[in-house]
């Protein structure tokens, strides 16, 4: 299937709620994309911040719908792409995730959201929390993205406190640039808003996966690592109907390199999926291959009722 090429860049919008949006923010600065506005959202003031910030309403405040719309609209104008970076099991993401997400749908922005679930040691009510507001996200939000805390903890458990969550920073807006990437940089294989809207819209929670290898058989051991992550046990591969397979390199990714990682996907899942593919150059990943691979299984259905996650976490709708 072809799909309509544009060579307009759509406007990107990253909002970081809370501290790990904020470190998330921190990590997406250092990546030297151009052509994004990086805006973070918490209830503390920042008096000298390198970011767009809105401070939001003390927690223990009731949302008043009217004035709190006012103040986030006018960081919402222009954009069409919005990525939201929250962790899940915090009060800020519990109040204001939702009427944020809600905001942006109302003005028929695309929204993507990157959420992180808490540490098994953090404690049931934290991570009951961050479960339900998963949830309803996956329904809300076009897109839902899981990275796990735990999951990380498994990969880098033997790493300095500091040093480890640096390396999950760096990994998750790693793997969100490699999806945004394709839409601001000139390449073999772009990637078009249009085509991106096609692939994510209306398709809730994701799956997820992520690769990086390199010198020989680099195209085989990226797949065995795409489809053992998290989000990719435990299903049928055949369910996915949607797929967005971005893939960044060096010069020297071969024909055949690329032929085999998009044979082993599209070979995988359903025969009458739709597929969108893009591969961005890169002088420093000389001999390096990262593959991001998002697969939609269905549109999603609304859910009859939804959980309450916090009885004074309002809507802006």
């Amino acid at each position: 299937m072809s799909f309509e090429v544009s060579s307009q860049i759509p406007r990107i919008k990253i909002l970081g709620l809370g501290k790990a949006g904020l470190n998330l923010l921190e990590c997406f600065k250092n990546l030297g994309l151009s052509g994004i506005e990086l805006i973070h959202l918490d209830t503390l003031s920042l008096p000298s911040s390198p970011f767009l910030h809105l401070t939001l309403p003390p927690l223990e405040e009731k949302i008043k719908e009217s004035s709190l719309k006012k103040d986030i609209s006018p960081f919402l104008e222009g954009g069409e792409l919005f990525l939201i970076l929250a962790g899940l099991g915090g009060d800020i993401s519990q109040k204001y995730l939702l009427p944020l997400v809600r905001e942006i749908k109302s003005g028929e922005g695309l929204v993507i959201v990157a959420g992180i679930l808490p540490f098994d040691f953090e404690g049931k009510l934290k991570i009951t929390r961050a479960q339900q507001l998963r949830r309803i996200l996956a329904q809300e939000a076009d897109a839902l993205l899981i990275f796990s805390n735990n999951w990380y903890y498994r990969l880098f458990y033997n790493s300095p406190l500091n040093e480890f969550f640096t390396q999950v920073n760096k990994e998750i807006t790693g793997i969100l640039g490699g999806i945004i990437e394709p839409l601001l940089s000139p390449t073999y294989l772009p990637l078009d808003f249009p085509t991106l809207k096609k692939i994510i819209e209306e398709g809730g929670e994701v799956v997820l996966g992520w690769g990086e290898r390199e010198g020989e058989n680099r195209s085989h051991k990226v797949i065995d690592d795409i489809i053992s992550c998290p989000s990719w046990q435990g299903i049928n591969p055949r369910q996915i109907r949607r797929i967005l397979i971005s893939v960044q390199c060096g010069e020297d990714l071969t024909m055949q390199e690329l032929t085999k990682i998009c044979e082993a996907v599209t070979l995988r899942i359903n025969p009458e999926a739709l597929i969108a593919i893009s591969a961005v150059v890169k002088g420093e990943l000389e001999n390096r291959l990262k593959v991001i691979l998002l697969g939609i299984k269905t549109f999603k259905k609304k859910l009859i009722s939804e959980i309450p996650v916090l009885e004074e976490r309002g809507s802006l709708c």
